[in-house]
């Protein structure tokens, strides 16, 4: 076979003989060919533009967000993702120069979950975004 590595795998009573790249796309999954792969990145590439950030993309398309991850397809798909910031960034001061940029607690929610929940962590939600009172008393 000329300098290919073949491998023998006996299933029950039956020899399969297979080349060493056979086995490698055994152990990581399925094979798929060009031809699929091509059709399911383009696929991908159509239904991207409907989402705002991978992570929607990932929980409505789980199948696709595998082959894309598992092919190293991220980028491709979504070439302007952000990045999370490391959590140690997320310090009281961040997180209040970040929260200026947006209205309500919601939008801030929205915009940053990373600062936001590290905001809820640290127990300062309410110092950024003060709640508002029921002031039905004083009229």
């Amino acid at each position: 076979m000329g300098g290919v590595f073949c491998f023998h795998i006996y299933l029950y009573y039956m020899k399969i003989i297979i080349t060493e790249s056979q086995r490698s796309n055994l152990i990581e999954g399925v094979f798929l060919s060009d031809e699929i792969k091509k059709e399911r990145l383009e696929k991908s590439i159509e239904l991207a533009k409907n989402y705002k950030n991978p992570r929607q993309f990932a929980l409505e398309n789980p199948e696709l967000w595998h082959f894309l991850r598992k092919q190293k397809l991220v980028d491709v798909v979504f070439p302007n993702r952000k990045l999370q910031k490391a959590d140690h960034y997320w310090n009281i001061d961040n997180i209040g120069k970040e929260s200026l940029k947006y209205n309500s607690r919601s939008e801030f929610r929205e915009k940053n979950q990373w600062a936001y929940e590290k905001a809820r962590k640290l127990g300062i939600l309410d110092a950024l975004y003060p709640k508002l009172t029921n002031r039905k008393e004083d009229f």
